[in-house]
């Protein structure tokens, strides 16, 4: 049996793995994540959490509900109120972890961030 090589073996990314990036995503938007909103997300991230037999075409609350069931289990995740969840600290080093090493963005330089800074929105909401 070959052995992959370390340095070009990329790990395969599994359902539970993308329904917790989605609920980091719900979470940077709203503070948690809803399991419907949830359950869009997790489908179009990874089409194996869509129906059988119509994995294209629609979600399936069932498999994602099982997968965030199981991550709960896991200590992942935790329940705030029915059908609203948020991550737990290990549950972001988790996707922290799936997150590439290299990131790829642009440093800015001071100029740029004073100019963002003093665009008419940011300056509302600047602290004085």
């Amino acid at each position: 049996m070959l052995t992959p090589d370390p340095k070009t073996y990329v790990r395969p990314v599994s359902l539970a793995d993308n329904v917790l990036r989605a609920v980091r995503t719900l979470e940077d938007l709203d503070g948690w994540a809803d399991l419907s909103e949830l359950v869009r997300l997790a489908w179009q991230l990874d089409r194996r959490a869509g129906l059988p037999g119509y994995t294209e075409t629609y979600p399936s609350d069932k498999r994602v509900s099982s997968e965030v069931q199981h991550l709960i289990r896991r200590g992942l995740m935790v329940r705030i109120r029915p059908n609203t969840y948020r991550l737990t600290a290990s549950g972001r080093m988790r996707v922290k972890s799936l997150e590439p090493k290299e990131r790829e963005y642009p440093r800015l330089c001071k100029e740029e961030i004073k100019k963002i800074l003093e665009q008419p929105r940011t300056r509302a909401h600047k602290r004085t």
